[in-house]
């Protein structure tokens, strides 16, 4: 029996290691060399057959030197392969000759729902907004079990300062985050995100037009929901012509917005922009630009 374990290397690892243990196998990684896996393959007096090679570090002369073996295994001797990214080749072999158990990445609401699944599993509660914090702060899926394996340890309920303080991962420079801070009329906040994503290299012109950007989404947004209160994220999404995630951020900041406060956000938008394009310093017209916006 092969079985190949692909996608996110993280769950991919999990899971052949969670289907060794099932099998009674050593719960340890064999690396990709023909004698050892040939060796645990065989089995022993005090060794169940059988083994988990780790194929992420593997080159085609590890994959040359394993396919005699892999072609004709031992009858039922259980062979797990961890290849999160198989290269073309091994993945047109596996087609035919291995179970393959794909385990994507979950990304936007699909990542809210693993943290809430990995919550359940450890009996931690969370509120929504902590969750969204968590599925917001872009991190490797490693990164964020370890961090859930610290919120066992808190007396509930946990509150999001609470959550924000025992994190030590820390929320990532984006657009969205500055808008969202904007339009909480958290002006300092979305100064030190502006800080952040100057530091990552971001240049002021580039970032006031992602501003733009974001805040002509949101009008079209507020648009769609005015004529359709009922508008879901998908067909907001397909309207919009973005991914479901951002329109539902953009759904939901919009919900939180006048008219009024639309049209003056825009109209300050594009006075900075025609500051920033004839002459005016770009960093300053940024920074005034905040300070407007946040006051909106």
């Amino acid at each position: 029996m092969i079985a190949v374990y692909s996608g996110d290397s993280y769950l991919a690892r999990r899971a052949a290691l969670a289907e060794a243990k099932r099998l009674g196998l050593e719960a340890v990684f064999t690396p990709p060399v023909a004698e050892r896996v040939a060796q645990q393959l065989a089995g022993g007096l005090f060794a169940v057959a059988g083994c988990v090679v780790d194929l992420r570090e593997a080159d085609e002369s590890n994959w040359k030197a394993l396919k005699p073996l892999l072609e004709q295994p031992p009858a039922e001797v259980p062979l797990l392969l961890l290849d999160p990214k198989p290269s073309a080749g091994r993945s047109r072999w596996y087609k035919s000759r291995a179970e393959v158990h794909a385990s994507p990445t979950p990304r936007y609401a699909g990542l809210a729902q693993w943290i809430n699944a990995e919550l359940k599993a450890r009996d931690t509660r969370l509120s929504a907004a902590g969750v969204r914090y968590l599925a917001e702060l872009d991190a490797g899926l490693e990164a964020l079990s370890k961090e859930l394996d610290k919120l066992e340890l808190l007396t509930p309920p946990i509150g999001l300062e609470t959550l924000k303080a025992v994190v030590a991962l820390r929320p990532p420079a984006n657009i969205f985050a500055l808008v969202d801070r904007l339009t909480e009329h958290r002006y300092r906040e979305a100064l030190l995100a502006l800080q952040l994503l100057l530091a990552e290299g971001g240049e002021p012109l580039r970032i006031l037009a992602t501003i733009t950007s974001r805040y002509t989404l949101l009008a079209r947004a507020w648009a769609l929901q005015h004529d359709n209160p009922r508008l879901g994220d998908k067909e907001a999404a397909s309207l919009l012509g973005v991914h479901p995630y951002p329109a539902k951020k953009a759904l939901a900041l919009a919900a939180s917005l006048r008219e009024d406060q639309i049209e003056q956000a825009l109209a300050v938008l594009m006075r900075a922009e025609k500051r920033a394009k004839t002459g005016g310093h770009p960093l300053r017209t940024l920074e005034r630009l905040l300070f407007e916006l946040s006051e909106i």
